[in-house]
This record gives C-alpha cells, sequence and structure tokens, in this order.
C-alpha cells in the first residue's frame, strides 16, 4: 500500500491545523502527519539508524528532507497501512476535542459541598477510631493528620499493637478493623474530591460549558489512546457525577464498546479452538472455561481473573495473588488450563521468543516496540502484540464512526475510553446512532482480526 496518495495532504503536525479549519467551518482533508510517523518509528527504539536520527527534534529542520527520509523508512519498515491509520484517525480526534464534551458544572459544584461535608465526618469517625483523642491540643482539636503516612502508621501501630510495612490501599485492606476501613473511606472520597473538584472544573469552558480535552492518539507504547486536560478516560463513577455528563435539553449519549476485543485478539492470533466456539456461539467464555478448570461456572470469577491476567502477562506469582491461592497452586491451574488450551500457550511462547530473535514486539499492522532482552520481558512481550493489535481495531473504527457520522451533522463523538466511543445525538436519533456504531465497530473488528465473530454492544445514556 502506497503511504502517499494524490487524496491525502502532508502536515508538519496535523492536529492542530485540523482544529483551526474547524474553527473556520472548512472541510477537513485527509492528513499525513509527518510527527506521528517520526513517533512510529522512534518511539522506544534502542538504537536509531543514523539516517533516521538525524531528524530528532531539536535541530534545525528542513521539511522537505524530513518528509522523505521518515517515508522512506515507513516503507522500508513495511508500516504504511499503520502509518495511514494514525494519520486518517488525527480528524477524528480534532473534531472530539473541538466539540468537547458537555459538563454540568453548577451542579457538581453543589454536590461537592454535600461531598465536603461528608469528608469532615469520615475524617473525625477515623481520627476518633484512631484513638486521637487522647492526642489533643490546647484547643481540644485533635493534632493527628490523616494525610500524612507517617502519623497515620504511628497512629494504626499504637491501636493494633503491631508494626506495618506501610499505610497503603493493599496494606489497609487485610487489617479487618473499624479505623482501617474508616480510613480507606476518607481516602477515596479525599481523592475524588481532590482529582474532580475545582481544579476539575478549571477545565470545563463558561462559554460552551463543555470540556476540551486533549487526546493523545499515541498516547501508551502500545498503541492506545491518552486523554488529558483533564483526563476523560477515567471518570468516576459517582452517580451525581455521571448526572453531571447529560448533554443539554432534547439531546443523549449514545455509547458503544467491544465484548472481550482483547480476548477475540488473542483467539484470531492463537486459533484457540474453545475460544473461538465460545464467541461465534456468543457464549459465555468465562463460565465455559469455569466448568473446564474448576468443574463448575460458578467459578467464573476466578476464569476471568486467568483469561485476562494471561492477556496481561500475568504469571504463576500473580495469579496466585489474585486468586489468594498457593504459588504451588497457582502453577497447578496454569499447567491445567495451557493443558486445555495448548495454542494459547503455544502463541504466549512465540511472542517471548520472539522479542528475544528480533528485539522487538508487533502487533497485526506492524506497530513496534523495542525491548532490552537483557531484562525480563516476558510480560509485555505476551501483551503488546495482544493491546496493541485491539487499540488499532478500536482506531480503526473511529476512522469509520466519524466518516460515517457525517450524515447526521447533529451527532458528534465526544470521548473515546480505549475500545469505548461516547456520541452526543438528538434524542430522536439515538437508534440510528447505536446502530451506526454497533455496524462500523464490527466492520472495524472483522477487517484486522478476520476469523474471529465480532461484537459491540450499544447502550444510551
Amino acid at each position: 500500500m502506497e503511504l502517499l496518495s494524490p487524496d491525502v495532504t502532508v502536515f508538519e503536525d496535523a492536529k492542530p491545523e485540523l482544529k483551526k479549519l474547524l474553527a473556520l467551518s472548512q472541510p477537513l482533508p485527509k492528513p499525513i502527519c509527518l510527527t506521528t510517523l517520526r513517533k512510529l518509528v522512534t518511539d522506544g527504539h534502542p538504537g536509531l539508524r543514523a539516517g533516521v536520527q538525524h531528524w530528532i527534534p531539536g535541530q534545525a529542520r528542513d521539511d522537505t528532507l524530513n518528509a522523505e527520509v521518515i517515508i522512506n523508512e515507513i516503507n522500508t519498515l513495511d508500516m504504511q497501512k499503520l502509518a495511514r491509520l494514525e494519520s486518517f484517525i488525527l480528524p477524528a480526534f480534532a473534531q472530539m476535542e473541538f466539540k468537547g464534551l458537555y459538563f454540568n458544572a453548577s451542579r457538581w459544584r453543589k454536590h461537592l459541598s454535600s461531598l465536603n461535608i461528608k469528608l469532615e465526618t469520615l475524617r473525625k469517625e477515623a481520627k476518633n477510631l484512631l484513638g486521637s483523642s487522647k492526642h489533643l491540643n490546647l484547643f481540644g482539636e485533635s493534632e493527628l493528620n490523616l494525610d500524612s503516612g507517617v502519623e497515620v502508621k504511628k497512629a494504626l501501630e499504637k491501636l493494633l499493637g503491631r508494626s506495618l510495612p506501610n499505610t497503603n490501599h493493599s496494606t489497609l485492606q487485610s487489617i479487618q478493623h473499624p479505623a482501617t476501613q474508616a480510613l480507606l473511606g476518607y481516602r477515596e472520597l479525599a481523592k475524588l474530591i481532590n482529582t474532580y473538584g475545582e481544579n476539575f472544573l478549571e477545565h470545563v469552558n463558561p462559554s460552551t460549558s463543555r470540556i476540551h480535552a486533549i487526546f493523545e492518539p499515541l498516547g501508551t507504547s502500545t498503541g492506545r489512546v491518552a486523554c488529558h486536560s483533564p483526563n476523560l478516560q477515567n471518570l468516576p463513577s459517582d452517580a451525581e457525577f455521571q448526572a453531571c455528563l447529560n448533554p443539554p435539553a432534547g439531546r443523549v449519549l449514545v455509547s458503544a464498546d467491544y465484548s472481550g476485543c482483547e480476548l477475540r485478539v488473542l483467539a484470531d492470533f492463537c486459533q484457540d479452538p474453545i475460544f473461538l466456539k465460545a464467541f461465534e456461539s456468543d457464549v459465555d467464555l468465562h463460565a465455559q472455561v469455569a466448568q473446564e478448570l474448576f468443574g463448575s461456572k460458578e467459578h467464573r470469577a476466578k476464569a476471568k481473573v486467568i483469561n485476562f491476567g494471561l492477556i496481561y502477562g500475568m504469571g504463576s506469582r500473580s495469579l496466585a495473588h489474585s486468586l489468594d491461592v498457593s504459588q504451588h497452586e497457582a502453577e497447578r491451574v496454569l499447567a491445567h488450563y495451557f493443558q486445555k488450551h495448548p495454542r494459547i500457550n503455544s502463541f504466549l511462547k512465540h511472542c517471548v521468543e520472539s522479542v528475544y530473535k528480533q528485539g522487538y514486539a508487533q502487533t497485526r499492522l506492524g506497530r513496534r516496540l523495542y525491548l532490552d532482552t537483557n531484562k525480563d520481558i516476558s510480560r509485555i512481550a505476551k501483551n503488546m502484540p495482544i493491546q496493541g493489535t485491539a487499540a488499532e481495531i478500536a482506531k480503526l473504527a473511529m476512522i469509520r464512526i466519524h466518516s460515517a457520522l457525517k450524515k447526521h451533522p447533529d451527532a458528534f463523538l465526544v470521548n473515546m475510553i480505549h475500545d469505548e466511543f461516547v456520541v452526543e445525538c438528538p434524542e430522536q436519533d439515538a437508534g440510528a446512532i447505536a446502530a451506526i456504531l454497533k455496524e462500523q465497530m464490527e466492520i472495524a473488528q472483522k477487517t484486522i482480526t478476520p476469523r474471529v465473530r465480532p461484537k459491540a454492544e450499544t447502550s444510551t445514556l
């Protein structure tokens, strides 16, 4: 596939220029972004060839030479499809940033007042349970600072009569005591208020009542999208916060996400017959694996931990911790799993072996992540091809959705959360938009992982 064609426009840095065109109500061209291409080639590469390294940022730029060098490099590495994918998605991100996500700041600000009252109640409760009433200052106020790990650790150790390694979340969770539970509740609410309080509200544009966040299409080493200013991919599940995302009257949010996207990628890569049959028949894969491993579908949660754990390169030690069993038992479970799924075992081993052989992990479309083979790279070597390919499916889906929505000018993307898409549209168009999302997402999935039945699910918020 040729990277350049008559229908594309080459930009040094496309997204900012595309947003300028949107502000002028101008149509957006198909871009080829040189900044994106450089990032594809150079990110994580331990030893760039001199021919590529000479245009690393910091030097005076010769755009003609730069374009020629980087495009030749893309062709040499056979990354044309990936380069077009990462460039062609930029108009969708530019529009999503330009349009913004509606947020009712005044409603959330009112709720924050009640949360601060609740936080103060939790603070007093935690202090009392920690025995802080025995340590008052001259004004009868507790001197214990719940935000100080040192002070909390000292108070807890005195209360429990034993030493603690720290007071982090996992340590407190492991201690069954009213004081630790109160501390956890206090910290969780304090974090919510600190992250999504007034600092978060500064990102709401007062003239649009919308958050115009920044999306980084190449935000992670596996190709997953990152978001900042603020991060819209990790919003709180607090019901009142979610209610503040409801768009103006007469409009709704339609959401669509993939069902087990990364597990379907794994199935396409390794062609495990049990996985393929489960997806084709649309049955509960985790329940099926639970039946084969533990003799009962009631152990579905354990099977889910194993299925997803393997995607993230989890070994027996991590599995033992997740299932709360001995490492010996975890090794037995994994051995039994791989006996039932030898193709998965072979594929994961191949992922690691190929990295040691060629120095990088690779996705279906040829994205590369170079790894230091002097270190333990097994986890990322197993995960990167799966997670990176899933990211490519989501990006192809986003390109297709953005294009399909041109027929519905009152509907537009407002958020992308890894493999989930959120579109704002008129209430009466919700059904049609949901159908578009499902269709385009499943076409994208089938395009990149053709041997597995695709599945996307929609809902109206």
